[in-house]
C-alpha cells in the first residue's frame, strides 16, 4: 500500500473533514458530498466497524513510516525504550484531543490553520524537497518531530497523535474479529505484551477489546504456547485467511467508490446565447470570446487548463496536464470543471479528499479568465 495506494490515508482523512466541514458550512448536499466527498472514508469506517483496526495495521502508509523508523533506529542504535503503561494509558488521549481541536476548532474556522501545517502533506513531497520547504514548512517540521518520537516508541503517532486512529478506535468498539488468549493456559513471559506495537497489556485480559488494537496479530506470531488466537463471533479463524478477506473487502470497497466518484462526472451543458439581458438591452461582455490557458497550484505546481469562452458564457474547461497524484486527481478533474460551468465562476464548492487538486484547478480557471478580460 505505501507503493501502490499512497493518498489512501489522506482520501481517509480528509473525507471525514469534508463531511463535517460541508455540513457545518451549510454545503452539504447530500449523496453527492456523502459519495464523491467521503467515499473512501465511509468504506473504511465499515471495514474497521467489523474487522477493527485492519487499516491501521495493513494499510495505512504512515504506519509504514513509523514501523521503519522505529525498526532502523533499533537496529542502529540498539536501545530500548519502554514507556510505563500508565503513562501511556494517558497520553493515547492526546489523539483525541487533536481530533477535536482539529474538528470543532479549526475547521470550523474559529482559529486560523497555518497553510501547509498538515505532516502528511510534507510527508508526500519529500522527493520534491524544495518545493516542500517552501509550502510545508510548518508540516515538515512537525513531520521532523514525529520521526523523533518514532525513533523511541514503535507507532508514536498512531498510538498519541493521529486523529483518523481515535475515530477508528472509537469504531472498531464495535468490531466482531477479536484477539483472544486464556490467561490461565499463559506462563510468565508476558510475551505479547512485550511485542505489541499499540502497547497493550495483553497479558491482563482473556479478550482484546481495546479500541488501541491494530489487529497486527504480532502477538499470535510471538507466543511460545500458540496461546494466542484470533476469533469471529466467538469462533476461531485462522488470521491469514482473515486479513486476506479484510483487505479483498477493503479494496472492492475503494474500488466500488472510484466508480461512484466517476458516476458524478457527467457533462455539463450550457447555453452560448448570452447577446441580449432580461431587459432586451444588448449585454457589455466582460470577456473576449476564445480558448485561454491558465496554470494554477494543486499538491504540486502544474495544474494546466484551458477555458474556452463564447458570448461572454464559458463553454468548455479542460484539464490539458497536472503533476497530481491519479488517485486524487481522478475525484475532481471532471467534478470541479463542470461545478465552474454550472455556477460560471471559478469560485466553486472543493471536492472533499482532494481538496488542494479542486483549488488548483479554480486558481488555474482564475488565471485563463484573467487572461480573457477585455481591458
Amino acid at each position: 500500500f505505501l507503493i501502490l495506494l499512497p493518498g489512501l490515508v489522506s482520501m481517509a482523512f480528509l473525507g471525514l473533514r469534508g463531511i463535517f466541514y460541508s455540513l457545518y458550512q451549510g454545503h452539504f448536499d447530500g449523496i453527492t458530498t456523502l459519495l464523491v466527498g467521503g467515499s473512501v472514508f465511509i468504506v473504511f469506517a465499515i471495514m474497521t466497524a467489523i474487522f477493527g483496526r485492519v487499516f491501521c495495521g495493513w494499510m495505512c502508509i504512515f504506519g509504514a513510516f513509523n514501523d521503519w523508523v522505529y525498526i532502523i533506529s533499533k537496529k542502529l542504535f540498539k536501545f530500548k525504550f519502554k514507556i510505563s503503561y500508565k503513562w501511556d494509558k494517558y497520553l493515547k488521549y492526546v489523539k483525541y484531543i487533536i481530533l477535536l481541536v482539529t474538528v470543532f476548532f479549526v475547521w470550523s474556522d474559529l482559529i486560523n490553520y497555518p497553510t501547509g501545517a498538515n505532516p502528511w502533506d510534507a510527508y508526500s513531497q519529500l522527493f520534491n524537497f524544495n518545493y516542500m520547504i517552501e509550502n510545508y514548512f510548518i508540516g515538515f517540521v512537525l513531520l521532523l518531530l514525529i520521526i523523533i518520537g518514532a525513533m523511541f516508541i514503535e507507532r508514536f503517532f498512531c498510538r498519541y497523535l493521529c486523529p483518523l486512529g481515535a475515530v477508528f478506535a472509537i469504531l472498531s468498539k464495535l468490531k466482531i474479529v477479536k484477539v483472544h488468549k486464556e490467561r490461565s493456559a499463559c506462563g510468565s513471559c508476558r510475551a505479547c505484551s512485550l511485542n505489541c506495537s499499540m502497547g497493550i497489556n495483553l497479558s491482563e485480559v482473556d479478550k482484546v477489546n481495546s479500541g488501541e488494537c491494530i489487529q497486527c496479530f504480532n502477538c499470535i506470531a510471538i507466543c511460545p504456547k500458540d496461546n494466542v488466537k484470533v476469533e469471529v463471533l466467538n469462533n476461531k479463524v485462522n488470521e491469514y485467511v482473515l486479513i486476506t478477506v479484510a483487505l479483498g473487502v477493503a479494496f472492492a470497497g475503494y474500488k466500488i467508490s472510484e466508480k461512484v466518484v466517476s458516476s458524478f462526472n457527467s457533462e455539463v451543458i450550457v447555453p452560448i446565447d448570452n447577446t441580449i439581458n432580461e431587459d432586451g438591452d444588448s449585454v457589455v461582455y466582460k470577456y473576449q470570446d476564445g480558448t485561454y490557458t491558465g496554470v494554477g497550484n494543486g499538491y504540486r505546481p502544474g495544474i494546466e487548463v484551458e477555458v474556452t469562452i463564447k458570448n461572454d458564457i464559458i463553454t468548455k474547461v479542460e484539464i490539458v496536464s497536472s503533476n497530481e497524484t491519479p488517485s486524487f486527481f481522478s475525484r475532481v478533474e471532471n467534478i470541479i470543471p463542470n461545478r465552474i460551468l454550472e455556477a460560471q465562476a471559478s469560485d466553486v464548492l472543493i471536492v472533499s479528499g482532494a481538496t488542494r487538486s479542486s483549488i488548483g484547478i479554480m486558481e488555474a480557471v482564475d488565471e485563463a479568465l484573467a487572461s480573457a478580460e477585455i481591458k
